[in-house]
Order: structure tokens, then C-alpha cells, then sequence
């Protein structure tokens, strides 16, 4: 069991990563690792992590900024990206909702200059 769904997360995470990249490759980096269901996701250009994720939620995206793991040193900001729970169809109309979430935040931040 634990051998199928190895291969069956390490497919899920590559798929994961090709689709982040190809559709939100303007607004983050991401990498495939070893272990966990979770990836980090690190902005490309300057971003509050609480404001991607507040974007994120008026898309029904329920997504977690990094920021808040840090006490004691200036936070790194960025998100922890879930794909293990979610089939195709799914990770792939999360992803065109983060990139809507994202499009407006440049559009915001676009008109406020």
C-alpha cells in the first residue's frame, strides 16, 4: 500500500508542479521534494503572502501563507501549496483560481499606481 501511494503523490507532485509552472510561472517558483503532500511556493517579485491569500479565499481557495511560521526574524513570505487530496480536474481548476486571484492583485496594485 504504502509503495502505490508513493508513486501515486510523486505523480500527483509532478503533475503539480508542470501545471503551477505553466500557469502561475509569472508570479511563483516551485519545486518538486522527497517528501510531504505540500509544496513551497516563493514569489518571483515582492508580495505580502496575507494579501495572496486573502485573493486566494475570494476565489474559494483555502491556501497558507508562510509568513506567520516566523517570530523572531523578518518573515519569509510565500505559500505551502496542498496537492495530495485533489485529482486532476481539481488541482487544475485550483490552479486557474489562484492564477484569477493573482491577475487581480496585479490589476489592483496596477490601478493604485
Amino acid at each position: 500500500h504504502l509503495k502505490r501511494m508513493r508513486r501515486l503523490y510523486a505523480r500527483r507532485q509532478a503533475s503539480f508542479v508542470k501545471l503551477c509552472e505553466a500557469h502561475l510561472g509569472d508570479w511563483i517558483s516551485i519545486g518538486e521534494n522527497d517528501s510531504g503532500m505540500q509544496l513551497l511556493a516563493r514569489f518571483k517579485k515582492p508580495m505580502r503572502d496575507g494579501d495572496v491569500v486573502a485573493a486566494a479565499m475570494k476565489e474559494g481557495l483555502d491556501i497558507q501563507g508562510i509568513s506567520i511560521n516566523y517570530h523572531s526574524t523578518p518573515p519569509e513570505h510565500g505559500l505551502l501549496l496542498g496537492y495530495a487530496a485533489l485529482d486532476e480536474r481539481q488541482v487544475l481548476r485550483a490552479i486557474l483560481a489562484l492564477r484569477a486571484a493573482f491577475q487581480r492583485l496585479d490589476h489592483d496594485h496596477f490601478r493604485s499606481n
